[in-house]
This record gives C-alpha cells, structure tokens and sequence, in this order.
C-alpha cells in the first residue's frame, strides 16, 4: 500500500507504527486471543485468580507495546536459540534404559478339587481367605 493513503503500511521514522495500524495490530492481538481456547477457559474459570480478565488484557497489551516500541530487528531478539540447539543434541544422544526381564513371584493357580466318591467336595471358609 502507498503511505500517501494512510494504509497499513504507513511507517514513520526507524519503523514507527501509525495510530491506524496500531489500532488494526491491537485488533489483531486480540482477535488471536479471544480465539486462544485455553486462554479463554482460564479467564473464564478464572484460574489465574479475580484478576484473570485483566492479566489477560493486560498480556495483550503488552505485547502490542513489545511490537510498536521495539527498535531494530526483532528476528534477533527472538533468533536466539543456541540454549536449545544444544539440548537437541544431548537429548538425541541419550540412552534409553531398558528394563532388566526378572521373573515377577506369581501364586500358582490351586487344583481344582475332585469331588469324592459319592460325589461330594468341600467347601473351605471364605473368612480368612484374603488375610495372609
């Protein structure tokens, strides 16, 4: 867009934004927010206290301020991944334990009882059955 009309693209000086496209950048933040499930079920179950509504506004708030006030490049503020990259690298040279096969102590199963003669099997007490 040409900065003539007054578009998004109008910058002033070192990048400065216009009060038009700070006004469409805080939509934005917002809009994105009010779409973020898991930020809106915190604020509404206010599970980060009485003040969720306005912690929430006021993360929005400061992310539009980090953007429209933020002088230089802002790929290195944020490009700075050395911390990460290495622990990518130790992470894939770690070693899994596996674990060491023992043998688990299982209660054989008890034969089943043969009736008698005429028929006839007992019946032990269930009382003391699960107390050993």
């Amino acid at each position: 867009m040409d900065s003539a009309g007054g578009g998004l693209g109008d910058e002033g000086p070192h990048g400065v934004l216009s009060p038009q496209s700070l006004s469409v950048l805080g939509e934005g933040i917002s809009l994105v927010f009010s779409r973020w499930t898991a930020l809106q079920m915190a604020v509404e179950n206010a599970w980060g206290g009485k003040d969720s509504r306005s912690n929430s506004e006021e993360l929005a708030s400061t992310i539009l301020s980090w953007f429209s006030q933020s002088k230089g490049d802002m790929v290195v503020l944020v490009d700075d991944d050395s911390e990460y990259e290495s622990s990518d690298e130790e992470a894939s040279e770690m070693m899994v334990d596996e674990p060491m096969p023992h043998e688990m102590v299982v209660e054989k199963p008890k034969q089943k009882q043969m009736p008698d003669e005429d028929g006839w099997s007992t019946v032990t007490s269930r009382r003391n059955r699960g107390k050993k």
